[in-house]
Parts: structure tokens; C-alpha cells; sequence
């Protein structure tokens, strides 16, 4: 009697880890965004604002604008959870040696992984701006770049989808990445 009631003991035991994780979020790890300090809302002009100030301000048809690595994580951050089907959650970005890193958390179902996208800015023959992505590591899993290839006209559309918008004809000239800051340079046709 006293056997029984020991193996059924340490049955229910063993299964109780099982039974937590089918109501928990089971996270994989994954890589994790270098410490940087995050200004508040109110300190992050708005992306497309930049853009109209630029162009506003543009001499004899050229236009320059900078984005810091704030402003881009703050942008990126409002247009996903405007987006309640988004699975990418808590986006940091950080501008350095010619990379765009986007870090972020990754959620599908009861599983989630932190995600790591490096991307570099490319002017195509057509002087549009590209983003070609040089690294994909979600979890401890990296993966082929070529997956996500959805995933970089998307955040090219967030670097220049405001000028296609306000000046038809832009043709980007130069994008430099570094120290927290993107500038692009480019010319209204």
C-alpha cells in the first residue's frame, strides 16, 4: 500500500514542471541588446516630422536627414503596437559601424525568443534605399538571411516610406550609419 502510493506521489511530482510550462511562456533566450540609455517619448521627435523638416529646409533640392537610434526604436515600437497581430514586441535599435541591429522579443503561441536582425543600408541602381540583412538570430537558432527577406523592405518602407509619400522623385545619394545616428542624404527630382 505504503509502494502505490510512493510511485503515484513522485508521478504527480515528475508532472507537475510538465503542467507549469503548458500554462507558462516558455523563453528561449537569445541575444540581448547592449545597455543604452532610452530618452522618454515626449524627448523623441517623430520620424515623419524629420522627414517634412528636411524637406522643408532642403537647398536647391538637396536633402539631408539624421535619425538617432532613439528615434528609430521609439518609431518602430509605436507602428508594432498599433499592430496587435505584430509577434515582434520591445524593438531597440542601435546604429554602429554601417549596421542597423534591431533587437527585439519574438512571440508565437506559448513560445517566445529574443530576436537579433542586423541590416545594411544599400542605395540601389534606382537610388532607392535597401535594406539587405546581414544577420537573423532568433533564440539560440541562426537563421538564413534570405527568410526574412519581407522583413527588410518593411523597415526600409519605415527609413524613406515618408518621403516616397511627400516627394515623389527622392533619390537617395549616400546613408551613412554611426555612433547612434543614420544620415541620408539624397535629392528631390
Amino acid at each position: 500500500m505504503i509502494r502505490p502510493l510512493c510511485l503515484s506521489l513522485k508521478r504527480i511530482l515528475l508532472s507537475l514542471p510538465v503542467i507549469g510550462l503548458a500554462a507558462c511562456t516558455l523563453y528561449l533566450g537569445g541575444p540581448q541588446p547592449p545597455p543604452t540609455p532610452t530618452p522618454g517619448a515626449s524627448e523623441v521627435p517623430f520620424v515623419d516630422q524629420a522627414w517634412r523638416d528636411a524637406i522643408a529646409q532642403s537647398a536647391g533640392g538637396q536633402v539631408i536627414v539624421i535619425f538617432t537610434q532613439e528615434q528609430l526604436t521609439e518609431f518602430l515600437n509605436l507602428r508594432l503596437s498599433a499592430q496587435p497581430q505584430s509577434r515582434l514586441k520591445s524593438v531597440h535599435v542601435i546604429l554602429d559601424q554601417g549596421a542597423i541591429s534591431l533587437y527585439g522579443t519574438l512571440e508565437a503561441a506559448d513560445l517566445s525568443a529574443s530576436a537579433l536582425v542586423v541590416l545594411r543600408p544599400l542605395i540601389s541602381d534606382a537610388a532607392r534605399l535597401t535594406l539587405e540583412i546581414d544577420t537573423l538570430q532568433v533564440g539560440p537558432l541562426q537563421l538564413p538571411a534570405q527568410s526574412m527577406s519581407a522583413l527588410s523592405q518593411a523597415l526600409s518602407e519605415v527609413l524613406t516610406g515618408e518621403v516616397a509619400s511627400l516627394a515623389t522623385g527622392f533619390q537617395v545619394q549616400e546613408v551613412l550609419v554611426a555612433q547612434g545616428q543614420i544620415a541620408i542624404r539624397g535629392e528631390l527630382r
